[in-house]
């Protein structure tokens, strides 16, 4: 009889410990559950910062890209009119020195504002990919003279893409020289052949040549001291791409400029 209460006063402690822990499992889970609750409240407000910070991001790189190209865009009209003023000067000159200078001051302008026109039409707007621009400069330098096919254009431009700090120098020097080479370099009606090279040259440097198999470099010409502007603009040009420059005559001119990209 005796046993049969202490089992049963057992059982109701056993009971009663049992339905304590199961309390207790309920609260822990409850808090557990509202914690987790308020973790995923605080990631989800945290989630919409974030999203409203990249739309804001988005949007302010949309709006810097459309300045650029909207810049850009200002940039080539500007160079466009003027051109326009500077052909129109020409037309009332009569001094073919003058005459000669302002075509020359022309074309360089092409050059530049080639190169901004490049940057508008593209979808990146600070870096141009050279082949094209190189491969558009020569077929306007070529047209720009009436010259016939009697000089060839030979391009191994590698497919590579420069900042705009560096495309502008790049293209006048290529501007100088293209043209220096189809007024001086071959006699009239002479056929001939330019070559135009743009690769790597070891790690981090690039090798730009202009080279043609023309009449060359009158002998006795120091190139280093004569007075020339195109001469001189490519110097220039070759120190402000912190370059060094070389001029040969070999079988023609041969213009060399080596620089850190």
């Amino acid at each position: 009889m005796l046993t049969d209460i202490n089992l049963k006063i057992a059982g109701g402690a056993l009971l009663l410990i049992i339905i304590v822990l199961l309390l207790q499992l309920y609260r822990t889970r409850r808090n557990y559950k509202r914690l987790l609750q308020a973790g995923q409240r605080e990631l989800d407000q945290k989630n919409v910062f974030i999203e409203t910070l990249n739309s804001d991001h988005d949007k302010l790189l949309k709006e810097k890209e459309w300045l650029i190209k909207e810049v850009q865009h200002r940039v080539k009209n500007s160079l466009q009119v003027v051109t326009s003023l500077l052909y129109s000067q020409s037309l009332y000159l009569e001094d073919g020195a003058a005459i000669q200078a302002i075509k020359d001051s022309l074309r360089r302008m092409q050059a530049i504002s080639l190169m901004h026109q490049k940057l508008y039409q593209d979808n990146n707007t600070s870096t141009i990919l050279m082949p094209e621009y190189i491969d558009e400069l020569v077929a306007y330098l070529h047209e720009s003279f009436d010259a016939d096919d009697h000089i060839v254009f030979e391009c191994a431009i590698e497919p590579i893409e420069l900042d705009v700090s560096q495309v502008l120098p790049l293209g006048l020097i290529f501007t100088e020289g293209i043209v220096n080479a189809i007024k001086y370099a071959f006699l009239k009606g002479q056929q001939g052949i330019v070559r135009l090279y743009l690769q790597h040259d070891g790690p981090g440097h690039l090798m730009l040549k202009i080279s043609d198999n023309g009449i060359g470099i009158p002998a006795g010409l120091n190139t280093m001291e004569h007075n020339s502007l195109g001469l001189d603009l490519i110097k220039g040009l070759s120190k402000q791409l912190k370059g060094n420059f070389r001029i040969e005559n070999n079988n023609g001119v041969h213009i060399t400029v080596r620089f850190a990209v």
